[in-house]
């Protein structure tokens, strides 16, 4: 369940006027005696510090913006390629996503120049009426 935190002062602006000062006061008074806890600091691991794109060789694009100024672009890139080449292996394709979608896509273009070439059939052989 997500919840939701407002600073100090977008919680007062929720309150009535007249009632702000009190509301201030108290909730002043619960930070102090220790009401509401710092959140823990938490030092993250440098695997958690990677950004959401590495290595998803899709997304690599060396001379784009977002890679050109990316520390990490010569390993992303690496590492993009062993996963290919491990997904080449274990599925028979690099991108089985991408070979889904391109098959996707020829079946549509198969089926709607179908369509229009009987379409046409019709209109070029009228059936006698």
């Amino acid at each position: 369940m997500a919840k939701r935190h407002l600073d100090l002062a977008s919680a007062l602006e929720q309150v009535a006027p007249d009632d702000r000062e009190e509301v201030r006061n108290r909730a002043q008074s619960s930070l102090s005696h220790g009401d509401w806890p710092e959140a823990p600091l938490v030092k993250l691991a440098p695997s958690q510090q990677l950004p959401s794109c590495f290595g998803i060789a899709e997304s690599i694009n060396a001379e784009g913006s977002h890679c050109s100024n990316c520390p990490l672009v010569d390993k992303c890139s690496l590492f993009g390629r062993k996963a290919m080449d491990i997904t080449a292996r274990l599925t028979g394709h690099s991108s089985p996503l991408w070979e889904a979608d391109k098959r996707r896509v020829a079946n549509n273009v198969a089926n709607w120049r179908a369509s229009k070439l009987s379409a046409q059939e019709d209109l070029m052989c009228p059936e006698a009426g």
